[in-house]
C-alpha cells in the first residue's frame, strides 16, 4: 500500500498539475480542498490539453 498519496490542491495553477503528471506518469490527478476531501480529478485528456495549449 502507498502511503505517501501524490495529489493536487484547488488552487494549484494548470501547468504544475501538467509537470506533476508528467513526472509520475499518472493517468490522473486526485485534486482535493483545504481539508484534503476529494473535489474532482484531472484525467489525461485534461493534461494533454493543457500541454498542447
Amino acid at each position: 500500500m502507498t502511503r505517501d498519496m501524490v495529489f493536487i490542491h484547488t488552487c494549484t495553477d494548470q501547468e504544475e498539475v501538467a509537470r506533476l503528471s508528467q513526472r509520475y506518469d499518472f493517468l490522473a490527478v486526485s485534486v482535493v480542498d483545504r481539508e484534503q476531501r476529494l473535489v474532482s480529478i484531472i484525467t489525461i485528456d485534461n493534461v494533454i490539453y493543457i500541454i498542447q495549449k
